[in-house]
């Protein structure tokens, strides 16, 4: 598994199709270590981890090494199956954070889709709440993460074949 320190995700949505888990862990790198000896877990690409413009809270990496990055974006097979993780990062506000945060903490289910613009009007239309707008981010990508009615985070992005 490769790692890019301060790059962003490629502008091509490279994630499976259908709803894709992704895990967001208070410590996304030991939590990967944990996967791999716990559940044979393998690296299954490159990692990204936060642009050099973001801040990293107080809270983030308790005791931790101090050259070491939050993560963004990092995919892992699990049981054959993919699976993608990152740390509890706020884009709005270009910072990783600990415990709390618009992409809480446990998981979020993630869409490529071909028009996310119909999609992001539909599920606010049905009561979803946007916890990042729907937009090109720093990255290149059009990208957003909403929070359905039952507490649920779903990220969606633009399926570029």
């Amino acid at each position: 598994m490769s790692e890019h320190q301060g790059a962003a995700p490629p502008k091509a949505d490279r994630r499976p199709k259908g709803a894709v888990p992704y895990i967001v862990s208070p410590d996304c790198a030991a939590h990967i270590e944990w996967l791999k000896r716990a559940l044979g877990a393998e690296a299954a690409g490159e990692v990204y981890h936060i642009p050099d413009d973001y801040e990293v809270a107080a809270d983030w990496n308790k005791g931790g090494d101090p050259g070491k990055k939050p993560i963004v974006d990092a995919p892992v097979l699990i049981n054959g199956g993919p699976v993608y993780m990152c740390d509890n990062v706020d884009h709005e506000k270009k910072t990783a954070i600990g415990e709390a945060g618009p992409q809480g903490r446990g998981f979020m289910v993630h869409l490529s889709v071909p028009d996310p613009d119909a999609l992001w009007a539909n599920v606010l239309k049905e009561g979803a709440k946007a916890k990042l707008d729907l937009k090109v981010q720093y990255w290149g990508a059009k990208f957003g993460v909403f929070e359905d009615p039952f507490g649920y985070q779903w990220s969606v992005s633009l399926d570029k074949e």
